[in-house]
């Protein structure tokens, strides 16, 4: 049976252990005690206690010879928790810190006069390994697993937005000498869309291509052009009027043009209603700006709201070492 004694005191310390407590219950084979002093014994009361309790728990398991591994927060102005690391290390007990915030690394593990560092320290990335080592916590301790606390937020924003592209047929009316055909900007906005998480739609011209039809077919907006449009958050085109009705209700909208290399004639961007989008990079840089996306691959790895088991699976393995 592997044990692990949890402790925190401080809100974001709660935040952090909580959840790996509440994910060490489903695990058989496990043994998990959990204390809260503090704001963290606010939030939870089922588990709050006192300072003198828990180190007089910890100095009996000790004494009985019980193995167990202690899993701390980081809390700052407060000895609870260093005093607990203080009273296991002494002991030959595995210690573990898990980090809440970028900030303020070794003076958290402040202990009267000096500090005392846990065996392994839990951080959340690159980042703050690299700020927690300048900052004087020892090298080899940390491990990345990202932050706990922050696992309950990814994934919660709200649904994928729509991206409505008004076509023309440029190609079928001899357009293409423009710079770009309506293929380039209907692949670019497919791209885009790809990577900003954003969801892309086509309504067809009445005069399309049939070879474009074919190609988006199942990209297709249904519904009338008022029911698309109403069904979208941004319209994309190229030098449609139906730009400049979407601008006039309202819905922003953004004229794609990649290359152009004649000048331009859509009438929004002559108006100072759109200001054009002639690259991808520009693209790009208007969705974002308009829907509030964020490009997946620039994320930071905790992102994808598995850091709970990450440190799980730290703790485990810390448990067989």
């Amino acid at each position: 049976m592997k044990e692990f004694v949890f402790l925190a005191n401080d809100p974001g310390g709660y935040d952090c252990v909580y959840p790996v407590t509440e994910a060490f219950r489903n695990l058989e084979g496990v043994s998990v005690q959990v204390f809260f002093t503090g704001p963290a014994g606010e939030k939870a009361p089922q588990y709050r206690s006192e300072k003198e309790a828990i180190l007089a728990l910890l100095r009996e398991k000790i004494a009985q010879g019980q193995a167990f591994i202690l899993v701390t927060g980081t809390s700052w102005n407060c000895d609870t928790e260093t005093s607990a690391i203080g009273l296991c290390k002494a002991s030959g007990v595995k210690t573990v810190s898990i980090l809440d915030y970028w900030s303020n690394y070794k003076r958290r593990f402040v202990l009267g006069e000096g500090y005392i560092f846990p065996d392994a320290f839990f951080v959340m990335d690159e980042l703050a390994k690299e700020e927690a080592e300048a900052d004087g916590i020892p090298a080899g301790i940390c491990r990345i697993t990202g932050n706990p606390g922050l696992d309950r937020y990814a994934g919660k924003a709200s649904a994928p937005k729509t991206v409505l592209f008004l076509s023309q047929p440029l190609s079928v009316i001899n357009l293409t000498s423009d710079g770009y055909t309506e293929v380039e900007a209907f692949d670019g906005v497919c791209r885009a869309c790809e990577q900003l998480g954003l969801i892309p739609r086509i309504k067809f011209h009445p005069k399309e291509a049939p070879w474009m039809l074919e190609k988006y077919r199942h990209l297709e907006a249904a519904g009338t052009m008022d029911e698309a449009v109403a069904e979208s958050d941004v319209i994309v085109g190229m030098t449609t009027m139906g730009l400049l009705q979407c601008a006039m209700s309202g819905i922003p909208v953004i004229s794609y043009q990649p290359g152009l290399s004649v000048p331009d004639k859509c009438i929004t961007n002559k108006l100072g209603i759109t200001r054009g989008a002639f690259t991808y990079e520009d693209l790009v840089a208007q969705l974002q700006a308009i829907t509030g996306a964020m490009d997946p691959k620039a994320l930071p790895f905790w992102f994808d709201g598995a850091s709970t088991k990450r440190c799980v699976d730290e703790l485990l393995k810390m448990a067989e070492e």
